[in-house]
């Protein structure tokens, strides 16, 4: 255990010695683009803490590349990545992103944070997207389109009781 415990340990200074090279890179980069509101540090910061502060200030490349070379699982970066762009306001990155590409986490986190923005139009083409009938008439909801919200509902209801009757058919039902 002693080996293991020092071969983790190793493993994590050579991961923390390539992310401050990264973020020595980063502020260079940085001052020589002349990035908005600079100077900026990036050194002593944690790799998501670096990740969502490079996402605010919209470099949204530079993010990526960084995450792709520590290796941030999908999922993880994504969830930050929706927030960041979110609190940083960059709702056209954002609408992009679940626009043409196949999101890993669904489209709440999207939808909710243009819903916080007001931006029911963004919202409102990622709701079909979302699995789970009633969580489509939850949104609809909050836009107001009771209509959609009722069709949504029926919807779930027909599709559970569709489930159901082939469940009885087949002999699924315990």
């Amino acid at each position: 255990t002693e080996k293991l415990s020092m071969q983790f340990s190793a493993q994590a200074c050579a991961e923390e010695s390539e992310l401050l090279k990264a973020q020595v890179a980063l502020e260079e980069q940085a001052a020589m683009k002349r990035w908005l509101n600079g100077p900026h540090r990036f050194a002593g910061l944690s790799l998501i803490s670096t990740l969502v502060k490079l996402i605010e200030l919209g470099e949204v490349v530079e993010a990526d590349n960084l995450r792709t070379q520590m290796k941030v699982p999908d999922k993880r970066y994504w969830r930050m990545k929706v927030r960041a762009l979110s609190k940083s306001g960059n709702l056209t990155e954002l609408n992009m992103l679940a626009k043409h590409r196949t999101s890993p986490i669904g489209y709440e986190l999207f939808i909710e944070a243009f819903l916080q923005h007001g931006r029911n139009d963004m919202a409102l083409e990622h709701v079909p997207k979302v699995k789970s009938s009633e969580q489509q008439a939850i949104y609809y909801s909050k836009m107001g389109m009771e209509a959609e919200a009722q069709r949504a509902r029926n919807q779930g209801q027909e599709r559970t009781g569709a489930g159901r009757l082939l469940q009885n058919i087949f002999g699924g039902g315990r």
